[in-house]
């Protein structure tokens, strides 16, 4: 259900490094020590062929940096890519990424991004929650060279540039080809909760991405902290052609007070744009997870239970002509107790793992 403002600032960013053979994570906390770190290894650009980006909705790649976003929809959140992959292959015994945070986003989780070597997570997480500005992360170290493959997924609530990769030790080169991600694309729409405020670790803890761990798809995030339903978001999903489709909307038009009839209207148009684009795609609708607002009426008298109500009548009156619609009942995707959530709306990590559980076991592609 959240919206956040952006703005750009000075910072600067700081952590500390780990024993070589270990995932660690060095940001460079000035010029100087950036300079120090891209001495002794070879830059390599985002234009360089051997990277392969994966997971984005739109992608703009220059020599000097890679910018990452989300078109078709106006909302703030836009400008951020939650879970776009950089996909590579090195020897390099010292693996580092430099990257320009645009803003300091300033909630739980939303700057971290993860890294995986050979398919598996590197712990820790990286990235800052508060800081904008440049920084070069050491991600990963091993003793001698050898090939590996890399992914990094960039976090869930920041605009955040990737400018490079600065590889040290082995042949100081990109080795192709770049490792491949899988076919089978899934695309989630929803608001913030579908986006992964408050993830703590980032995207690798929203429930879209656990998702598509669980089911080794591939996956796009269209979550966007604030938004309603709006009909011409379902073209914007559509563009995607996702092999099947998540919609997790409802929970904000409840908090802005919209009109039953309208959200009714709203909801169809959001429908009828997908199926315009995407006419048999497996498209699941989830009604709103619970909340601890259940007994809260909103400006026009009505609870969130009135939205769930409303989508799915909307939902089983379209499954008696679409046979590739589903409805599923968010009240059994989330337990309805306070321990699963962060502010009684957002699901917590162990929220979103149950949430991701609950939610892969009742989608078939």
């Amino acid at each position: 259900m959240r919206r956040r403002a952006h703005r750009a600032g000075p910072a600067a960013l700081a952590v500390a490094c780990a024993l070589a053979g270990a995932a660690v994570g060095v940001a460079a906390s000035s010029a100087g020590a950036s300079s120090r770190i891209a001495s002794a290894a070879t830059v390599v650009y985002p234009d360089d062929p051997g990277i392969r980006y994966t997971e984005y909705a739109r992608a703009t790649v220059t020599h000097a940096g890679a910018v990452f976003d989300r078109p078709g929809v106006p909302n703030g959140n836009g400008i951020a890519s939650p879970g776009t992959r950089i996909n590579f292959r090195t020897d390099a015994t010292r693996v580092s990424v430099m990257v320009t945070y645009t803003f300091a986003c300033g909630a739980l989780g939303c700057g971290h991004f993860s890294a995986e070597r050979d398919g598996r997570l590197l712990p820790p997480s990286f990235g800052s929650d508060v800081a904008s500005g440049a920084g070069t992360y050491l991600i990963a170290t091993q003793v001698s060279p050898a090939t590996r493959s890399y992914s990094i997924i960039w976090p869930y609530g920041t605009q955040m540039v990737f400018n490079g990769l600065a590889l040290d030790g082995g042949s100081h080169h990109l080795v192709s080809p770049a490792p491949a991600r899988p076919a089978r694309l899934y695309v989630a729409y929803g608001d913030s909760i579908t986006q992964g405020y408050y993830a703590s670790a980032g995207t690798i803890h929203t429930y879209p991405d656990q998702v598509a761990r669980k089911k080794n798809w591939s996956v796009i995030n269209m979550g966007f902290g604030g938004e309603p339903t709006v009909p011409s978001d379902g073209s914007a999903v559509g563009k995607l052609h996702g092999n099947i489709v998540t919609v997790a909307i409802g929970a904000n038009d409840w908090g802005q007070s919209k009109a039953l009839g309208t959200f009714v209207s709203d909801y169809n148009g959001l429908l009828d744009a997908i199926r315009a684009l995407q006419p048999t795609v497996p498209l699941y609708c989830l009604t709103p997870i619970w909340t601890g607002l259940e007994g809260v009426q909103n400006g026009q008298g009505l609870y969130v239970h009135d939205y769930r109500q409303a989508i799915t009548q909307i939902v089983q009156q379209r499954m008696a002509t679409d046979p590739n619609l589903h409805l599923i009942d968010g009240l059994t995707l989330v337990p309805n107790q306070l321990r699963y959530f962060v502010d009684g709306v957002h699901p917590n990590d162990a929220g979103f793992a149950l949430y991701a559980s609950n939610l892969a076991a009742k989608l078939a592609l």
